[in-house]
């Protein structure tokens, strides 16, 4: 995979992005959602137990992010933002991905696989402390999901639905770190990954769709304020 270069947006650009986020306020905003604010900061990780002993740590080297069906994403975006941003009345859901080059595992077997990650903000505007946060196989290629920016209906729902990898209770407070440890399932699919040659191994994640909430219009200001890393340039590694 190719080296990924973020875009940097002009403060100009962010400034018309939030204008447009507190314009849709009008429709008594509800918001609920993981990792707001996340970014690229190495903590990404997917820890692989094998069975001659010892542990692998693999990092997505920047190859993570989200996609919606029906909101824009830009290439370059490290943010994996998952949840509703906006009001229910015109929701706007995202779900997030984590790639990881598990080239280097080739001949290896798994016995175990942990994907960590950093919590940042957690919202939730009907006032629960926790969201419920599920992890699922990933079809679409590797190089389509961190190399194309849009929206993608067939993306989005590759990202929430095929086979579990689990579900865990995520607390809203933070920042703090959170870690996932795949299920049988996922265990499985790494390791016929790594026996077929795969290259590349994704994890799609979800919040619970739809999410229902109290209206609180500030929790638009808070993501226009930057819960989808509008502005910023970082380096983006691909295997």
């Amino acid at each position: 995979m190719t080296r990924r270069i973020r875009i940097t947006h002009t403060a100009a650009c962010a400034v018309t992005a939030i204008g447009l986020l507190l314009g849709t306020a009008r429709h008594a905003g509800a918001a609920e959602a993981l990792f707001g604010f996340s970014s690229y900061d190495e903590a990404e990780t997917l820890t692989v137990g094998l069975s001659g002993g010892g542990s692998v740590v693999l990092n997505t080297g920047g190859n993570q992010g989200w996609w919606s069906a029906t909101f824009t994403n830009t290439i370059g975006n490290t943010n994996y933002f998952v949840g509703n941003p906006l009001d229910n009345s015109s929701p706007q859901y995202l779900r997030n991905f984590f790639t990881f080059d598990i080239s280097d595992l080739r001949g290896q077997t798994v016995t175990g696989a942990t994907l960590g990650v950093t919590r940042y903000i957690g919202l939730s505007d009907s006032g629960m402390t926790s969201q419920t946060y599920s992890l699922y196989d990933v079809s679409t290629p590797a190089s389509e999901l961190d190399l194309t920016g849009g929206t993608s209906t067939a993306i989005y729902d590759d990202l929430g639905t095929g086979k579990s990898y689990g579900s865990f209770n995520v607390p809203l407070v933070g920042p703090g770190s959170d870690n996932f440890a795949l299920n049988a399932t996922g265990v499985a699919d790494l390791n016929a990954a790594i026996a077929g040659g795969t290259t590349h191994f994704s994890i799609g994640g979800t919040l619970p769709i739809p999410i229902s909430a109290v209206p609180e219009p500030a929790s638009v200001l808070l993501l226009g304020s930057g819960l989808l890393g509008l502005l910023g340039m970082r380096k983006r590694k691909a295997g």
